[in-house]
């Protein structure tokens, strides 16, 4: 065992074994609080692109992937943030209006590699855009999360927006790399 291995250390808290967790600030919450589950589910997603990352070779795709891994990082640090009620301000970390440009960018330079979409696509074809469809999938399901969060706990407008444009980015994504790796697009047969 190496010295770094020797170190006392420890991952653990204790802090959780009563079913809560702390936000920014350390406020206490239940880690089925509708805050939690939003995180939770960012964070499903955001360890789903990271598996994308490590099957993919396409380097300028990782790039992008992992500046999404990074502003779903700032993400997390914006719902982690409940923010004082009686003096509410915006929180450090937040969602703007750039980053969801960034993604339209994207889904439109990727978009424009792709065939016209004439009918609905069943979700897989080569892994990696396999993947990056349940990434979509993913994504919607942290959209749903969020907008829960939000009814309760009103977040900034521009996170609901980049969360479902991300979904477009993955769709269109997984459509490019089915593309690149020469693999072609199945319709559903409605049986």
């Amino acid at each position: 065992m190496s010295d770094v291995c020797r170190m006392k250390s420890t991952i653990y808290t204790r802090k959780g074994d009563q079913g809560t967790t702390a936000l920014f600030g350390g406020q206490r919450t239940d880690k089925n609080d509708a805050r939690v589950e939003a995180l939770g589910a960012v964070d499903e997603l955001n360890a789903s692109i990271g598996i994308v990352v490590s099957m993919s070779t396409q380097q300028a795709t990782n790039e992008l992937l992992q500046t999404i891994q990074h502003q779903l990082f700032t993400f997390q640090a914006m719902l982690a943030n409940p923010g004082d009620p009686k003096n509410p301000t915006k929180p450090p970390h937040v969602i703007k209006q750039s980053h969801i440009d960034f993604l339209e960018k994207q889904c439109d330079a990727f978009d424009t590699c792709n065939k016209k979409l004439s009918s609905f696509i069943l979700p897989g074809g080569h892994p990696i855009a396999a993947h990056l469809q349940y990434c979509r999938v993913l994504t919607r399901k942290a959209e749903r999360r969020i907008i829960s969060l939000h009814r309760q706990s009103p977040l900034v407008p521009e996170s609901i927006a980049y969360i479902n444009r991300l979904s477009d980015l993955f769709f269109v994504l997984a459509r490019y790399m089915n593309r690149l790796h020469g693999v072609s697009e199945d319709s559903p047969r409605y049986q």
